[in-house]
């Protein structure tokens, strides 16, 4: 099994139910064990030949989790009939116990519970989402695929809801649902095919957290702004601590995150790279999380009055473009094409995206105190409510910094759509596929603190800011393969021997495995 549950220690545990304990750390659930099943040899039925070979393990683990292979070491203790906690075992709090046994000990407590969230993260974001048109919602999902989020119960979501497919110069795939009982909970997920000799790019623009702030995009009205994004420590060769803080429109208080990002590659037993991010802080005190990562890291405490933290689980996946993606895509345009044909006009305005649609500016007057005559229906400077939104229309900007500090102005449409050529292309003649894809998935499940979030809110982020947040992810990386992100090519540079030689090479042996060559 690719999971990693933490199990509580027994003292009075029978050896002789040691590979029921491991079965249970590892995720007794369908869908993870399928993956382990996949990937490896099935789970021994015994704990094993003793200590030697719990140490012999231990210590093939632990290797495995420092190579950044955490799904192949949960699967080697799988198969051993072990699972954590270890450090407290009597093999390893003995003092016939060597040093490195008990850190190899220590190193498995604190990482291994983490397999199991990788595991149905993945198990997750490869299932189809089966929603047919824009803000038409599916019951008919695969046994599994609204359920086997990671982050998420069965029950707590409704059904997931297009907000975009976008075919041209960049491919997006935007989906969303929001919680039953509040509406205020938000679960996303974005789908992009990118070129294979963009992987590489594309990861280092991820692990340069030190310069989101160069390109993480910014709004004026409504306010939406990247307050703070700091590295707080580099865990691993792919891991790191991040705080990220967002400052929101009035009436709410900004809103923090102390992210946990945990690179695993699992591109020998799958082709597979995946990332788990999950805020700190938050639920650390689950049965699942015993071997907290607060670990190896003091959360700080939220240090000005305004902030408050909130919940966020999810991650990226890196794999190779399932052969039935461009079918897919072509039916679901075609769906959506019929869904406008047989609504009429006010009905398909108020489809896109799934949530009652605002008013003619495509803003509520929710919005009416975020800037003058912005959604507002009595301006105060006399104008007429049309004349407002008309002067408005043009008001969303989005604005970043380039590498040379410089300011850069994007504006973006009410309804989240493309309106700078450059940054955010949208060609409606697809041109050629490449004939190697990677597919990039990301899936996030938010929880802002907020007991009622306004649609006007709720639909500014899924159609505006997570849309234009991943193409400038995808323009940036673009930027980078180019040698266009100067500051980026620096710090790729300075990294070259400890992590980016590794990477290309990573990169290109998942390119062979997934592409056969």
């Amino acid at each position: 099994d690719e999971a990693g549950k933490h199990a509580a220690a027994d003292p009075n545990l029978e050896e002789n139910v040691e590979t029921d304990r491991a079965a249970d750390a590892f995720g007794s659930d369908g869908a993870p064990a399928r993956a382990l099943g996949e990937a490896g040899e099935e789970p021994s039925s015994s704990s094993g030949d003793g200590d030697d070979s719990i140490l012999a393990a231990v210590r093939r683990a632990a290797a495995l989790v420092r190579d950044d292979r955490l799904l192949e070491a949960a699967r080697v203790a799988a198969r051993a009939g072990i699972a954590p906690p270890f450090a407290a075992t009597a093999i390893f709090s003995s003092s016939d116990a060597s040093d490195a046994d008990a850190d190899a000990a220590t190193l498995l407590d604190r990482h291994l519970p983490k397999a199991r969230r990788v595991a149905r993260l993945i198990e997750s974001l490869k299932a189809k989402v089966s929603a047919t048109s824009p803000g038409s919602g599916s019951n008919d999902e695969e046994p599994g695929d609204a359920d086997a989020d990671a982050t998420s119960s069965p029950d707590e979501y409704g059904p997931w809801l297009v907000q975009g497919e976008h075919m041209g110069k960049r491919d997006v795939s935007v989906y969303y649902r929001t919680d039953k009982k509040t509406g205020s909970k938000l679960n996303a997920r974005v789908e992009s095919p990118i070129d294979a000799e963009m992987l590489v790019p594309f990861l280092s623009v991820l692990n340069e957290s030190e310069l989101y702030a160069s390109w993480l995009p910014n709004w004026t009205v409504p306010r939406f702004r990247i307050r703070r994004s700091e590295k707080l420590k580099q865990t691993g060769r792919v891991s790191q601590v991040v705080v990220v803080t967002i400052d929101l429109p009035w009436p709410f208080s900004a809103r923090e995150a102390v992210l946990d990002a945990c690179g695993v590659d699992d591109i020998d037993a799958s082709g597979d790279i995946c990332v788990l991010v999950r805020a700190l802080g938050e639920g650390d005190d689950d049965s699942e999380s015993d071997a907290s990562p607060t670990a190896t890291i003091a959360v700080p405490s939220v240090d000005e009055a305004d902030v408050v933290r909130i919940g966020f689980e999810g991650g990226f996946l890196f794999r190779a473009l399932p052969e039935d993606w461009d079918a897919d895509m072509k039916a679901a345009r075609a769906a959506r094409k019929n869904h406008a044909e047989n609504e009429n006009e006010n009905e398909t305005d108020a489809s896109v995206g799934g949530a009652e649609a605002p008013a003619a500016a495509g803003v509520s007057s929710w919005f009416s105190g975020w800037g003058v005559g912005y959604g507002s229906s009595s301006p105060k400077d006399g104008s007429s409510a049309a004349e407002a939104r008309d002067a408005s229309e043009g008001a969303l900007e989005e604005t970043f910094h380039d590498d040379e500090g410089r300011d850069v102005v994007l504006a973006s449409n009410s309804d989240g759509g493309n309106s700078d050529d450059d940054a955010f292309e949208e060609c409606e003649e697809h041109q050629e596929a490449p004939p190697r894809r990677i597919l990039v998935s990301v899936q996030m499940s938010v929880d802002p603190k907020i007991d009622f979030v306004p649609a006007a809110l709720m639909n500014f982020v899924t159609r505006t800011v997570i849309y234009t947040m991943w193409c400038m992810l995808l323009r940036v990386a673009e930027g980078v393969r180019d040698g266009a992100r100067p500051a980026h090519a620096e710090a790729i540079a300075a990294k070259k021997e400890s992590l980016y030689d590794w990477t290309r090479a990573r990169a290109r042996d998942m390119v062979k495995r997934v592409f056969a060559e």
